[in-house]
């Protein structure tokens, strides 16, 4: 397989999932991560991400490449870029904790003056496999 590249599309919950929480939404997965903001749903679908390219590795039945439904792709169109701030807290949180296979949830992580209360939004922002698995 290539290097891995995607686009995360995020944005505020609708139709089945609560509301109040935040979706990702991987491009070239398919894959989902829900959280109570922008940057926890971010980190679990990095988790999400990062499993899949593992088990791909070992395993040639498992497909990575699973295109979004077309209504999330018309999303990227609509979307603002992801704040770098937000990138850099998601990518603090992710990187080498992937790798080792440890518990990288920390709930207790500060958040900082990020608002996304009420901003219904979409954001979207691009990955590669080095942020997914920095060290």
């Amino acid at each position: 397989m290539d290097a891995f590249e995607d686009i995360l599309v995020i944005f505020p919950s609708e139709g089945d999932v609560e509301e109040g929480l935040w979706v990702a939404h991987s491009v070239r997965t398919d894959q989902v991560g829900v959280g109570h903001d922008p940057i926890e749903a971010v980190r679990e679908l990095a988790a999400c991400v990062r499993e899949l390219l593992l088990e791909a590795a070992s395993d040639d039945r498992v497909r990575v490449e699973q295109l979004a439904p077309a209504e999330v792709i018309r999303r990227i169109s609509g979307a603002r870029p992801l704040p770098e701030e937000a990138w850099a807290r998601i990518k603090s949180a992710i990187g080498s904790c992937l790798i080792h296979d440890v518990d990288y949830w920390t709930p207790d992580t500060p958040e900082g003056s990020l608002e996304w209360e009420g901003d219904q939004g979409s954001y979207f922002c691009e990955i590669n496999e080095s942020d997914l698995c920095s060290a």
